[in-house]
């Protein structure tokens, strides 16, 4: 894994607006995702190079780095704008990433299809399969924001989600757009 790290990185410097850079981006970012597993590969190269003194100081920073990359993800995750349409009112897009998309699949449960067949003799509202429709929806939304924010951008358009029965009381929910960057447009 962190060979495919160090290649990705190096995929990006060669090709830095290519096609290629977009999928470089994508797997750094799913890389980067297991924040743990680089420090700790970070951290045993440092054991074996390195004195105790260093050690420490260079552990250090790779913490300090990894709380920095966590925090910007996390500010990125919860000011990012989402449409179904192709732009938003006061931005302007400057960069067109690449098309990102999910998929959940998520089963109803017994009790679920109990309750929806006593609704529907009885004509009323299912609320369990609602929920489970909406909570399956909320999860596409958020791994489609996680690639996007991956892909360095802050903006999703074109959103299209696709509800899906399968065999076996199962619900699959897919999601569809486009990752791009945004910035306010100018007075």
């Amino acid at each position: 894994m962190n060979d495919a790290y160090f290649l990705y990185h190096e995929i990006l410097k060669e090709f830095p607006d290519e096609k290629e850079s977009g999928y470089a981006k994508t797997q750094i970012g799913n890389i980067e995702s297991n924040l743990d597993f680089i420090l700790e590969e970070k951290a045993q190269l440092v054991k074996e190079k390195y004195s105790e003194e260093l050690q420490k100081e260079y552990i250090e920073n790779i913490e300090k780095e990894r709380k920095q990359r966590l925090d910007k993800r996390e500010y990125d995750f919860n000011n990012f704008f989402i449409t179904t349409g192709y732009n938003f009112e006061g931005y302007r897009i400057v960069k067109y990433e690449n098309i990102v998309s999910s998929d959940i699949v998520i089963g109803t449960g017994f009790l679920s299809e109990l309750k929806a067949s006593v609704s529907d003799i009885l004509g009323t509202n299912n609320m369990a399969f609602g929920n489970k429709i909406k909570t399956a929806k909320q999860m596409v939304l958020d791994e489609l924001k996680r690639y996007a924010v991956n892909l360095d951008c802050n903006a999703l358009i074109e959103i299209n989600i696709e509800i899906v029965t399968f065999a076996n009381n199962m619900i699959g929910v897919s999601g569809i757009g486009t990752a791009v960057r945004i910035v306010p447009a100018e007075s």
